[in-house]
């Protein structure tokens, strides 16, 4: 499994390869805890108010990729937002509130953290290729299309 480190020096290396120099870079959000009730490493920050506090970006658009980490910072699932969706719809669909408190929806390899990527506004079509690329690459247990076996 690759870790946070691993994964940011992926997306780095994705920007190298493929896109070109001039382009708007990916903004890349800090690491949220989706289960601020456990917090147990205080430099990752809480998402404390469910379901309003995904991040958002004020300079790019809402679309892009998200990344789910589970409690070692283990890459373990990779997803993304385009077109008519943002990031933020697609983690409601997976994390859920209940009385203030993340639910987990559907079957996962535990996770505890997240960071997004967002994409330049004029450049949403840019997150299915990202998306791909990095379950290509890095290969997250809780992803299931795409995955070599």
């Amino acid at each position: 499994m690759f870790h946070k480190d691993q994964v940011i020096q992926e997306i780095n290396e994705y920007c190298k390869k493929y896109r070109n120099f001039n382009l708007e870079q990916f903004e890349i959000s800090d690491l949220y805890n989706l289960f601020p009730e456990n917090n147990d490493n205080n430099e990752i920050k809480d998402c404390p108010k469910w379901p309003d506090s995904w991040p958002v970006s004020t300079t790019h658009s809402n679309a892009g990729v998200y990344l789910v980490f589970n409690k070692s910072l283990e890459l373990i699932y990779v997803g993304k937002a385009s077109m008519k969706s943002a990031i933020q719809a697609r983690l409601n669909a997976h994390f859920k509130d209940e009385n203030g408190k993340c639910r987990l929806i559907g079957n996962w390899s535990n996770p505890k953290y997240f960071l997004c990527v967002f994409m330049p506004k004029d450049l949403i079509f840019e997150a299915p290729a990202l998306e791909e690329y990095l379950i290509t690459k890095l290969q997250p247990c809780d992803n299931t299309i795409g995955r070599e076996y």
